[in-house]
């Protein structure tokens, strides 16, 4: 075990038997939480925002880790300059932490990556204040064993402002539909003279259709190509465990309902209630 998290825990008076009994302490990668964002997923452009620690599952990475193994990979008193720069963060209280960082949050803001409702990863900056942050909340939740009341006190204390990169919903999973076809070739965002995002996309397919749209187009696009598959070849293609993603199941009754796809491997025969949602 490294001696750094060995004195991060003495200081905070845990064993890691203790944590392991009561939360889930293991840091996602993104194709653990959505594999069709992770290969495919378009975002937005980003915007300043507020999310709980709580909510952040991992890292932008292929790779899943438990975080307090992973803890060598960003402290090390006897490290390289990456594991000692931030090593005094291990010092701080979980009642101090959040404001002993509020300068840090706004000079270098944590930037994070949407990859479903309500569940982001680390994108670029703040890997060692997540770490010892997400730390801190685990630490807290398993004192408060179970106590739900507690735990969402929790979630509110560890709300941080951040960077957020938004999932960018239509061109995702559209993206997605796409290449379910087997005839998508390419799918690129459009930039005007100065750089700057137009809200389309260019869509380039294997019988010569090339296309500029907008998310209306894209859907009709979409509809056009996609009808013409089987509701098996659909149905067999989604992956499995995506009966959680609220996102897609959105999409998929808003704009596909009258398909009457029922998405076994989506985790549930025939439509599944969802929420409205809009973006």
């Amino acid at each position: 075990m490294n001696g750094d998290l060995i004195r991060f825990l003495r200081k905070n008076k845990v064993k890691l038997e203790q944590i392991y009994r009561c939360v889930d302490s293991r840091i996602y990668s993104v194709s653990d939480i959505n594999t069709i964002v992770d290969k495919f997923g378009v975002y937005k452009k980003h915007i300043d925002d507020r999310v709980s620690v709580a909510d952040i599952v991992g890292y932008n990475s292929s790779k899943s880790y438990d975080i307090f193994s992973s803890f060598g990979n960003f402290f090390d008193c006897n490290g390289d300059d990456y594991r000692m720069r931030s090593i005094g963060m291990l010092d701080y209280d979980s009642d101090e932490i959040i404001n002993k960082l509020s300068y840090s949050f706004k000079v270098e803001p944590v930037m994070i990556d949407e990859i479903a409702f309500h569940k982001y990863v680390v994108n670029v900056n703040g890997y060692h204040r997540f770490t010892v942050l997400k730390a801190h909340y685990l630490i807290e939740c398993s004192k408060v064993k179970g106590d739900f009341d507690a735990i969402n006190k929790l979630k509110d204390k560890y709300e941080i402002p951040v960077l957020l990169n938004k999932l960018d919903v239509v061109k995702t999973y559209s993206r997605y539909l796409l290449w379910l076809t087997g005839m998508l070739v390419s799918f690129d965002l459009e930039f005007n003279n100065n750089f700057q995002r137009t809200g389309r996309v260019i869509v380039q397919m294997s019988d010569g259709m090339l296309k500029v749209m907008d998310d209306v187009e894209l859907i009709h696009f979409v509809y056009r190509y996609f009808k013409y598959l089987s509701c098996y070849d659909i149905e067999k293609s989604i992956p499995k465990g995506c009966s959680d993603d609220i996102y897609f199941r959105w999409y998929m009754n808003k704009f596909f309902g009258d398909l009457n796809i029922s998405l076994m491997n989506y985790g549930y025969k025939g439509r599944k209630k969802v929420m409205a949602l809009s973006f």
